[in-house]
C-alpha cells in the first residue's frame, strides 16, 4: 500500500474505508445462474415477437436443367415473368400437403443447356458487384475494380436474349437487345438474330451493311438464305440507277463474254447446234424468240444459203430470208460508201431515213413464220433451253437476264436462286457500277423488304410493354 499524503486522509479517508463502504451493485449476466436461463434485452424481444421481413424473404426455388440442378431465389423469376406461376403454385401446394420435401422438388427446364441458363443466373444473381459496359465509369477510382467485376460476354448475352424471349421476361429481354445492339455485331448475325428474337433494327441494319458491300453480301449469301441474297442484289441496283441516273450500257458481245466465263460449266454441258438446225428445232417448239434469233444469225452470216440450207430450212423461207439479207448487205453497202464520202470530203452525212435494222426487216419478211410461234419469258426460256440442252438458248437467255437486271422474286424462283445470285454479280462486274458516290440503301432496302418488315413488326409487338397513360400512371402511383 503506497503511503498517502496526511491531509488527504484527514479528509477523504482511506482507501480500504471507501471501498469496504459501497454496496455491491449487481449486474445482468446473458444467463440468469439461478435457473439457467437467457436473460434478453430490449434489443433482442422474445421469439415471438420476431416477424420476417416482408422485402428480404426470398424462397428459393431449385432448377433441373441436364443433369444439373441450380437452388436460386424465386424473386426475380416471379417478378419478371408469369411463366413460373404454376410450377412455383405446384411446388407450394407439395410443402402445404406434407408431400415430397421442396428440397427434392424441382422446377425442371426442357430445351434449355446449363450454359444457357447460368448466363441468366449470372446475370440475375451476379456474385459480384455488377459493372454494366454503357454505365459511367466510377468517381472513386478503384484500380482494383475491374479485376473483381465479372460482365457477360457477348455469348452470355445472347443466351439472357434467348431465355428471356422464351420465358417472356420483356425487361431482362429489353436490357439483353439493348447491349447486344451496341456491340460488335456481324452484319450476318444481326440478320439471323433479328429474325430469330424479332428485333427489327438488327435486320434492317444487317441488310443496309451487307447491301453495300459486295464482299459480304457474297460471304454471306448461305447464311442469310438466297432469296434474301436476291433480293438485296435488287435493292443494289435500284440504289445504283436512282442515285448514279443510269448504269453505262454494256456491249452485248461483252456480256455474253462474262457470262460464258461465269457459266462455263453448265454451257460445256450442252449440244452445240447449226442456225439451221435451231430454226427448226424452235418452229418444232413454237418460241418465237428462239426462231428469230436463228433467222437473224442465218441473215448476219458470212456466207450465203447452200442448197441443203435451203432444203433443210425450206425453199420457201429460204428465198424470203436470202431476200433480208440482200436488203441487209446493200444497206450495209451503202453505209460503208458513206463513211468513205465523209472522210474524203470532211463533211457529214445524215443517214438515208429508210434505213432499217436487220430485226425489223426479219420481222416484216418472216411474219407469218413468227406469228405461228409463241412469246416466252426469258425465265421460261431459260428453264426450257436447260431442258433441251442447247447451249446457245442458254447462253443467249443468261446474257438476256444479264442485260435486263431487275428480275423478278416469281422468275427467280423459276430459274433457281443460284443461278440468280451468279447474274446479279455478273451484271455488277459489266455495268462497271460507280464507286465513287455515296449510296444510301435505306429506302430501297425498306421497300424491297416491306413484307418481312411488317410482319417482324406484329411479331416483336409482343415483346413491348404497352404505354400508359398520364391518368393509368397517377392510379398506379396511387
Amino acid at each position: 500500500m503506497p503511503h498517502l499524503d496526511q491531509d488527504y486522509v484527514a479528509v477523504h479517508g482511506s482507501l480500504e474505508q471507501d471501498i469496504a463502504g459501497m454496496e455491491p451493485t449487481v449486474l445482468a449476466s446473458p444467463v440468469d445462474t439461478e435457473h439457467g436461463t437467457a436473460v434478453t434485452s430490449n434489443l433482442n424481444p422474445p421469439e415471438s415477437e420476431k416477424t420476417w421481413d416482408m422485402e428480404y424473404c426470398m424462397e428459393s426455388a431449385v432448377f433441373e436443367v441436364q443433369d444439373s440442378l441450380f437452388k436460386v431465389p424465386r424473386f426475380y423469376f416471379s417478378s419478371n415473368t408469369d411463366f413460373f406461376e404454376s410450377s412455383f403454385a405446384a411446388l407450394d401446394a407439395k410443402d402445404d400437403t406434407g408431400g415430397s420435401s421442396p428440397k427434392n422438388a424441382n422446377v425442371k427446364l426442357e430445351g434449355v443447356s446449363k450454359a444457357e441458363f447460368r448466363a441468366l443466373l449470372q446475370f440475375m444473381y451476379p456474385k459480384w458487384v455488377p459493372y454494366l459496359p454503357w454505365s459511367a465509369e466510377p468517381t472513386t477510382n478503384f484500380s482494383h475494380r475491374r479485376s473483381l467485376v465479372r460482365t457477360l460476354s457477348d455469348d452470355d448475352w445472347v443466351s439472357v436474349l434467348e431465355l428471356s424471349t422464351k420465358w417472356m421476361m420483356l425487361d431482362i429481354r429489353a436490357m439483353a437487345v439493348t447491349y447486344l445492339t451496341s456491340s460488335r455485331m456481324v452484319s450476318s448475325d444481326r440478320v439471323l438474330l433479328g429474325r430469330k428474337y424479332s428485333v427489327l433494327q438488327w435486320l434492317r441494319s444487317g441488310y443496309i451493311a451487307m447491301a453495300g458491300s459486295a464482299r459480304l453480301l457474297a460471304a454471306n449469301a448461305e447464311k442469310i438464305g438466297k432469296e434474301s441474297t436476291v433480293r438485296l442484289y435488287r435493292a443494289r441496283e435500284k440504289a445504283w440507277k436512282s442515285q448514279s441516273q443510269a448504269l453505262p450500257p454494256p456491249g452485248l458481245k461483252f456480256i455474253a463474254n462474262e457470262v460464258s466465263e461465269v457459266f462455263k460449266g453448265e454451257l460445256q454441258l450442252g449440244q452445240q447446234l447449226s442456225s439451221i438446225e435451231r430454226v427448226l428445232l424452235a418452229q418444232k417448239l413454237g418460241v418465237v424468240e428462239w426462231l428469230r434469233a436463228a433467222y437473224l444469225e442465218l441473215v448476219e452470216a458470212t456466207d450465203p444459203f447452200s442448197v441443203q440450207q435451203a432444203a433443210a430450212v425450206g425453199y420457201s423461207s429460204a428465198i424470203k430470208l436470202s431476200g433480208v439479207r440482200e436488203r441487209y448487205l446493200l444497206q450495209h453497202i451503202a453505209a460503208l460508201e458513206r463513211r468513205h464520202s465523209k472522210t474524203r470530203s470532211g463533211l457529214a452525212r445524215a443517214p438515208p431515213s429508210d434505213q432499217t435494222t436487220v430485226r425489223t426487216l426479219v420481222e416484216e419478211e418472216m411474219k407469218a413464220e413468227l406469228d405461228a410461234c409463241m412469246s416466252h419469258t426469258v425465265a421460261n426460256r431459260l428453264v426450257f433451253a436447260r431442258k433441251c440442252g442447247v447451249q446457245e438458248w442458254v447462253l443467249a437467255a443468261l446474257v438476256e437476264l444479264v442485260e435486263k437486271g431487275d428480275i423478278e422474286l416469281k422468275d427467280a424462283a423459276e430459274i433457281g436462286l443460284d443461278t440468280v445470285i451468279a447474274v446479279y454479280k455478273d451484271r455488277e462486274t459489266v455495268t462497271q457500277t460507280p464507286r465513287t458516290i455515296v449510296i444510301d440503301y435505306g429506302d430501297v432496302i425498306n421497300d424491297e423488304f416491306k413484307e418481312e418488315f411488317d410482319s417482324m413488326r406484329v411479331a416483336g409487338a409482343i415483346y413491348h410493354r404497352p404505354e400508359i397513360s398520364g391518368s393509368q400512371a397517377k392510379s398506379v402511383e396511387v
